[in-house]
């Protein structure tokens, strides 16, 4: 299982084992890792799963698609790196990625 390290809002680092094929919100909600609601159940919507990737893991996810993009647009917090956690799907490359919780 690959170890995803999610940086809480206080900036406490939490290594969880993350199962591949899911989303790294319902990862980080099986973990309880706070500040990721996911408000719409992980539909895209509502952008309460807000995250930053450190730079050089945007390399390692899928391209954002159209849909994720219009949510973040209305984020005042979004940041060139900024994804929504229900978007990015858990695979073994992204073992010891490191995502912030906005």
């Amino acid at each position: 299982m690959p170890k995803i390290i999610f940086i809480t809002k206080d900036n406490n680092e939490v290594c969880v084992e993350a199962e591949v094929g899911m989303s790294l919100l319902v990862t980080a909600q099986d973990h309880d890792i706070g500040g990721l609601p996911g408000v719409c159940n992980g539909c895209c919507s509502c952008g309460t799963c807000h995250i930053e990737l450190m730079p050089d893991e945007t390399r390692k996810i899928s391209p954002m698609y159209s849909g994720e993009k219009q949510v973040l647009e209305t984020l005042r917090k979004r940041g060139e790196h900024s994804r929504l956690a229900c978007q990015i799907i858990v695979e073994d490359k992204l073992d010891g990625m490191r995502v912030k919780v906005k």
